[in-house]
């Protein structure tokens, strides 16, 4: 009895550790064939679309009239009326500011009175001597060529004496001392006579002339003067500043009311190196202007400086705005932007697909269930999107999600698709 319950245990101990050996074969051929050969890695992609790129440039700064001038006397003097005051609209020419008068009319008669007198001097010298000037002078010549005759007949009547010795040497040196002067005298009156018929000479003539030119130009300063004094409005604009007031003196060197024009307004905005190139003048600008965001405006390019400054290197650009309304205020703050580029129904692909390297951008794209690195070429960039230029086909489906993870030919497992807008 013992014999057969002792081979009784050993069988069944047999059969236990073949059942347990029959269980374990089995659950592990069954996690065998369930687990796969390579771990797929899931990942979320997009495809290639087409969508419309745009650059834009974006500046922003204070809005400044087309022009802005400082109205400075011309001449000094104290202001008698002031017309207008701040806020006022003048046209070219209004009378501004009138100074004191007195003393500018008073430099111009007597620069009139200069002008009749050299008038008077030329008019002499090319019309020649008067009649009774000429009968004067001959009546002159007469009487010394009577006096030196008789002179003549008295040296005649003493030459027998002073050869017969009955004549002092002195006496008759005396009479030859007359008679030089007679002769001289004669010889002027018949100059004076000549000079009288023929007229001023070229030399005097030109004289008067230049005297009349300059006491003419002298009336014309204090004429001018006069005018001056009466300060007017040198554009049509608005008064932005008035800087005097009547009775007050002023002087040529300081501005006493400054006038705006700002039928235009410009901006202008300072661009680097690299977005000059990219900008000509013609070019339309929209602009918003914080004060009134409900207005839509536009603006065109009016300038492109053709060198940067020295200190930053930017280039300076100048826009122009239409203010025919006057809405727009010197000073106010603006956003212009400034489309400078255009790409319609071009390659697009989500940006975050995109794997900077230093060298160039890659992408992970799904070819039969594996993930292949390519290398692209971008442009532009708008909304969460870059333009691919080459490396892609619309209809590609790019990794946007879990790139991080993958090496190429890798396996993949998607588990979404983003849609592509």
């Amino acid at each position: 009895m013992k014999n057969r319950r002792g081979l009784a245990i050993i069988i069944t101990g047999i059969l236990l550790i073949g059942l347990v050996g029959f269980y374990t074969y089995r659950e592990q051929n069954k996690y065998a064939n369930n687990s796969p050969a390579v771990a797929q890695l899931p990942v979320v992609i997009s495809p290639v679309v087409t969508k419309d790129f745009s650059e834009t440039l974006t500046y922003h700064g204070s809005l400044a009239a087309k022009a802005q001038v400082y109205v400075i006397p011309k001449v000094p003097g104290r202001v008698e009326q002031v017309f207008v005051e701040v806020g006022d609209q003048v046209n070219q020419g209004d009378l501004l500011i009138q100074l004191e008068t007195a003393e500018l009319l008073l430099h111009k008669k007597q620069a009139e009175a200069g002008v009749a007198a050299a008038k008077a001097q030329l008019e002499k010298a090319l019309t020649g001597a008067r009649p009774e000037e000429i009968e004067q002078a001959l009546a002159n010549l007469q009487q010394v060529k009577a006096s030196y005759e008789a002179t003549v007949l008295t040296v005649e009547r003493a030459r027998p004496l002073y050869q017969a010795g009955l004549m002092s040497s002195q006496d008759w040196d005396g009479l030859q001392a007359q008679l030089s002067v007679a002769e001289a005298q004669l010889n002027l009156a018949e100059q004076a006579v000549a000079i009288i018929k023929q007229g001023a000479r070229k030399e005097d003539l030109a004289m008067a002339e230049a005297a009349l030119s300059q006491a003419q130009a002298t009336y014309d300063l204090a004429r001018l003067s006069l005018e001056n004094a009466g300060i007017k409005a040198p554009i049509t604009g608005v008064v932005s500043q008035v800087l005097t007031e009547a009775g007050s003196l002023v002087g040529s060197t300081g501005p006493v009311v400054t006038i705006i024009d700002s039928s235009t307004v410009k901006l202008t905005v300072m661009a680097s190196e690299h977005e000059v190139v990219k900008i000509q003048p013609g070019q339309i600008v929209d602009l918003q202007v914080n004060a009134l965001p409900d207005l839509k405006i536009q603006g065109i390019v009016k300038t492109v400086a053709p060198m940067g400054d020295l200190v930053g290197g930017l280039f300076p650009i100048t826009i122009e705005i239409p203010n025919r309304q006057g809405l727009l205020k010197p000073g106010m703050y603006c956003t212009a932007n400034l489309e400078v580029s255009n790409e319609l129904n071009a390659l697009a692909i989500p940006s975050k697909a995109v794997i900077q390297t230093d060298s160039f951008p890659q992408v992970y794209v799904i070819q039969n269930g594996k993930a292949q690195l390519v290398p692209v070429k971008l442009g532009l960039k708008t909304e969460g999107y870059a333009q691919v230029i080459s490396g892609v086909n619309l209809g590609d489906n790019v990794v946007v999600s879990g790139q991080n993870r993958l090496s190429p030919g890798a396996e993949v497992r998607v588990i979404r698709m983003e849609e592509g807008f």
